[in-house]
């Protein structure tokens, strides 16, 4: 039968109350049991959380953490789960060409993971921030003559930006950075 005592996360029993090991669970004290599983579990992390607060604490005023939800850190720490074509549109510095215009439209039949192994491709990280602003560099699609029609898109991931051959379909396009990412 189940008493009060629970494991930490190294293996290690602890006792949730005194003489927890000898008291056993029942219907009558099962919320208690569940109560101090659920406070000895989160307790367990304590030291370690106060040191990410306080490395955090670094960077920003943990103050104002208070007035966003969660959703709203992530999305400000991590940037938007989905990848738009829209947003990587207008961090893009490139001419406008018939490779362009295709790579654009090859862009839009991306999934979301397909939209994210681009962006490991070509720039190391699998989301655009959410501020864009202060990009060292932008994306650019940079179709080169010199490489073969069949060849695979080259990324230079430190710069951003995607060397392109000048594919005779949007078809061998596709096929070619599929391949590549």
């Amino acid at each position: 039968s189940e008493t009060f005592e629970t494991y930490l996360s190294n293996g290690t029993p602890v006792e949730l109350c005194p003489g927890g090991k000898d008291k056993a669970v029942t219907h009558a004290n099962h919320k208690e049991f569940v109560e101090l599983v659920a406070k000895t579990k989160l307790a367990e992390y304590q030291k370690q959380m106060e040191w990410l607060k306080q490395g955090v604490s670094y960077v920003l005023d943990v103050s104002i953490l208070s007035f966003l939800t969660w959703e709203e850190v992530e999305l400000r720490a991590c940037g938007a789960k989905d990848v738009t074509t829209a947003a990587l549109k207008a961090i893009t510095d490139t001419a406008e060409s018939k490779w362009v215009k295709m790579f654009w439209e090859m862009f839009e039949s991306f999934t979301q993971d397909e939209r994210r192994k681009y962006l490991k491709f070509v720039w190391g990280r699998v989301k655009l921030p959410n501020d864009t602003s202060t990009l060292g560099y932008r994306h650019e699609i940079a179709v080169r003559r010199h490489m073969g029609a069949d060849a695979l898109p080259e990324a230079h991931t430190c710069f951003f930006t995607v060397d392109i051959p000048e594919y005779e379909s949007l078809e061998i396009m596709t096929k070619r950075f599929k391949t590549a990412i």
